[in-house]
């Protein structure tokens, strides 16, 4: 689309500098008052203090599609318009006003019908009294940003190719003192019509802008939500086979930084994060005799983990590009340097090597007993966990991207919080902590066992960016990796089994670890079985017209967001979506087609349609269907969800999201 966004400056006209010459003895008296209304104009029209742009939804629409247009009025700090008509103002205010107006000028031919105007929240401020019984008067107010949405229906046989559509945009600008002459405009705007059956993507412009965006209101005419309405909309997200809706004001943010910080506890039990923790464990015990150095370790380790999320949240507050923990992954570099790192920490576990480096290189060595050693190793702790989501925490996560900074951070601190809870509460205790292995062939074991492990993490981490380099979507990347990964878990299995018999007579203890090793073979083995085959399901790879001609098909069209990195993605795919039951429905179900969208490698039109549902980060399970009037998201579900949200597709009345 070209000049899908137009902006238009504020300019005042009927300037009081030009104010003609006036008789003698007022004439001073005259000329001072238009010298100060001539400044008082001039600082308003420098500052600009509105300025009006509009922002199609998407890059490209369909004929036949629904979509809306934003008219954006931004105000400069101590600037206000008026709201619209559909916004009571007090009698003593009303009574001067003017009002902004936004309208399309003249229904284009490609346009179906304009369905009507969602106007923003009108926010409490203070204006002059015009009545002088006060200083000031409360009133509702346009400030800052404010985003009005214009429901465009395209006809069903729009030509294809860039039409205009021009909107109408009047308004008053005013600060605490005085009000600027009305603006008038009339701002052209370009969209794109594509070709019936094109399958060109259709790209968001800037889905943060429409967060407001009532797709309930269609249908409704023009409307304005009243001061003091709600727009903070609620949480819903699902886990354990319920769902789960928190209101995120008031006491309900103290609830979902609750809910973010033990979705960050649980990060520490996911297989990325799970073979580092024994070896700080470790290092912590080193310094157990010592309560105080272990407590300042773990509280500096603890600092490098929120360290961490605090710079992942504030990346996702900041650059429109990245509004997820799996945008790292889209970077291969990312996957391959961490791949590295964590294979020289396994390496250098296992004793393969010992190498004499500079002595500049000994001062920034990560050990354990070193503060900026633990600091690194809390970091890194964190950096391993952002192929995993724990449960709770990937809502959160998804909403805080689009709130203000200040809230984005304080939740992110939250997952911090909570993932480096387990250090604190070790190295505050040291007692828990003496019994460990110091030294000695235990802690040798655990060192090597470990080590194996992170081999296989370390597989893991370089596979994706290597199998996406290979892919050529829509086809799937090759997954003969996981063969690697999991034949490094069935050596630690194995290792740990055999030297378990060699180190000790004790039945207890062999029967302890030897239990742990053949649970480890037996999770790698299948770990590698499993995960590198694509599985029962006869999936679609995606396309657009692929997915296109399902839907106008009629058919009900699950589709499956993943990627190799994602290993809730296939937790989720092992789980519930190869259950008997489910893969005879997705396989052999009447009218109904599965769709796999695979974002491991350079597959562009997949994470155009990722964010075209407004979604941050996988999984995600989105369903459509005739019984639909926008698509199911489902990123934590159950076999009964899945089978209640494809009967609702269907028509049926059933709930879905109620499955246990």
């Amino acid at each position: 689309m070209n000049s899908s966004i137009s902006t238009h400056p504020v300019s005042f006209s009927s300037s009081p500098c030009t104010s003609p010459a006036l008789r003698w003895p007022r004439r001073l008296v005259h000329l001072f008052l238009a010298l100060l209304t001539c400044l008082t104009f001039t600082g308003l029209a420098a500052a600009q203090p509105v300025t009006v742009r509009i922002v199609p939804q998407k890059e490209a629409v369909r004929p036949g599609e629904q979509f809306a247009i934003a008219v954006v009025l931004q105000h400069a700090v101590g600037f206000h318009t008026w709201p619209a008509a559909e916004v009571e103002l007090p009698p003593a205010i009303a009574d001067f006003a003017i009002r902004t107006e936004i309208k399309v000028a003249d229904k284009p031919a490609w346009v179906e019908k304009i369905d009507g105007y969602q106007f923003p929240v009108a926010h409490p401020g203070k204006v002059p009294d015009p009545t002088g019984d006060k200083p000031t008067i409360d009133s509702p107010l346009y400030s800052d940003t404010a985003v009005t949405f214009i429901r465009v229906q395209v006809a069903q046989n729009a030509p294809a190719g860039e039409q205009k559509v021009t909107v109408k945009v009047a308004y008053q600008s005013c600060n605490d003192q005085t009000c600027a002459a009305p603006e008038d405009l009339e701002i052209e705007a370009t969209v794109r019509v594509l070709a019936a059956g094109s399958t060109d993507q259709a790209k968001l412009i800037e889905p943060a802008l429409f967060q407001t965006y009532d797709l309930a209101l269609w249908g409704k005419g023009t409307t304005a939500a009243q001061p003091g309405t709600k727009v903070a909309k609620p949480i819903v997200f699902q886990i354990f086979g319920y769902t789960i809706t928190i209101d995120p004001e008031g006491a309900g943010f103290i609830l979902l930084l609750l809910l973010a910080a033990l979705g960050g506890f649980l990060l520490n039990f996911t297989p990325c994060v799970l073979p580092v923790i024994p070896i700080k464990i470790m290092g912590l015990s080193a310094s157990a005799g010592n309560p105080r150095r272990c407590l300042i370790l773990g509280f500096i380790m603890a600092l490098g983990v929120v360290a961490f999320w605090l710079i992942i949240g504030g990346l996702m507050a900041s650059l429109t590009s990245f509004k997820s923990i799996s945008a790292l992954f889209q970077y291969p570099a990312f996957g391959i340097i961490v791949g590295l790192f964590m294979l020289g920490m396994a390496i250098s576990s296992l004793g393969f090597f010992t190498v004499n480096l500079p002595n500049w290189v000994y001062s920034v060595n990560p050990k354990h007993d070193s503060a900026h050693g633990s600091f690194l190793f809390g970091i890194f702790t964190a950096v391993l966990s952002t192929p995993c989501t724990a449960p709770f925490m990937g809502a959160a996560a998804a909403w805080a991207v689009t709130q203000k900074p200040i809230i984005s951070m304080a939740t992110f601190a939250a997952i911090g919080v909570g993932m480096c809870l387990p250090y604190l509460i070790l190295s505050a205790n040291p007692k828990l902590l003496k019994r460990l292995p110091r030294t000695g062939p235990a802690s040798e074991l655990i060192k090597h066992v470990m080590g194996l492990l992170m081999i296989a993490v370390a597989i893991f981490f370089m596979g994706p960016p290597i199998a996406g380099w290979l892919q050529s979507p829509p086809n799937p990347p090759s997954r003969v990796y996981w063969w690697i990964v999991g034949f490094f878990g069935v050596l630690a299995g194995v290792w740990l089994v055999y030297k378990t018999i060699k180190i000790t007579a004790k039945p207890g203890n062999r029967i302890a670890f030897g239990g742990i090793g053949l649970a480890i073979v037996a999770i790698s083995a299948s770990v590698g079985i499993l995960l590198s085959s694509h599985g029962p399901i006869k999936w679609v790879y995606y396309t657009p017209q692929r997915f296109q001609d399902a839907v106008n098909d009629g058919n009900v069209v699950v589709v499956d967001f993943t990627a190799e990195w994602c290993l809730i993605c296939k937790a989720l795919e092992s789980g519930v979506l190869h259950q008997p039951e489910i893969v005879k429905l997705l396989n052999n179900g009447p009218k109904v087609i599965p769709i796999k969208v695979d974002i491991t490698g350079d597959n562009a039109d997949g994470k155009a349609k990722l964010r075209e549902l407004e979604w941050v980060g996988i999984p995600l399970l989105a369903i459509y269907g005739p019984g639909l009037k926008e698509p199911l998201k489902l990123d934590n579900y159950t076999p009964r969800q899945v089978l209640d949200a494809i009967n609702q597709a269907r028509g049926n009345k059933i709930a879905a999201g109620n499955g246990r």
